[in-house]
């Protein structure tokens, strides 16, 4: 699909593109039966993160299938921030 590829481009660290000063990590969601129901992003910018009164990190690039078992994967974006020293999230 031409939007995958241009959310991969996003995330490639060999491409100058907006997040090359950024740290990320993306998860998808599956359900039992292994299908796709979802993917989101985590990222922190190094440059504006503690520009804040608290460090922020952002989540993005969420979406997922009408199903309340996906939800959890927000839970992940956030204790991947907490992690890497974040205090807050902000949505994008």
């Amino acid at each position: 699909m031409p939007l995958d590829s241009d959310i991969n481009a996003i995330f490639d660290p060999k491409r100058k593109c907006i997040l090359y000063a950024w740290r990320s990590n993306r998860w998808i969601l599956k359900d039992n039966k292994g299908e796709l129901i979802g993917r989101v992003a985590a990222f922190i910018n190094n440059k504006k993160a503690y520009t804040y009164d608290v460090p922020t990190g952002g989540m993005g690039f969420f979406e997922c299938i009408n199903d309340k078992n996906a939800l959890p994967v927000i839970d992940t974006c956030c204790d991947w921030l907490k992690e890497k020293g974040m205090q807050a999230m902000d949505g994008h």
